[in-house]
């Protein structure tokens, strides 16, 4: 057994050892690598692009609903100024008829009950009625 156990120990020393080296030799290279820059701002200015085209679509539909917003503000507006004159003109005959309806409320407390028969016909000719 205790050779078994040699030969695992051994080949897993020697495992570790090789996985080490690969490890170092793999970061070396990375880090030497990774010092230059292959793509001499291609990706750089590639993304720059992207970028300011995505920009420009943005401000302009930026632009354009900020135009239709503004023309239904001002469609908005023209409604409101037409209700608001047919309000006024609403509020005016209201009160017209409010003078109207307080003159007839006065002129209908002062009528008193006719006395005889011939003030009856009077005011049955006035109403537009045919007395005989």
């Amino acid at each position: 057994m205790s050779v078994i156990t040699k030969i695992i120990s051994n080949k897993t020393y020697l495992v570790a050892g090789i996985c080490l080296i690969g490890l170092i030799v793999i970061l070396f290279i990375g880090f030497t690598l990774g010092k230059y820059k292959y793509d001499n701002g291609l990706t750089q200015d590639y993304v720059n692009k992207l970028l300011q085209e995505k920009s420009e679509e943005l401000n302009k539909k930026l632009v354009d609903e900020k135009i239709k917003y503004e023309q239904l503000i001002k469609d908005k507006d023209q409604q409101i100024s037409s209700i608001e004159m047919q309000l006024n003109v609403s509020q005016t005959k209201n009160q017209s008829y409010k003078k109207e309806i307080s003159k007839l409320k006065v002129q209908a407390n002062t009528i008193k009950t006719p006395v005889n028969a011939k003030e009856v016909r009077e005011r049955l000719k006035v109403l537009g009625y045919e007395t005989k």
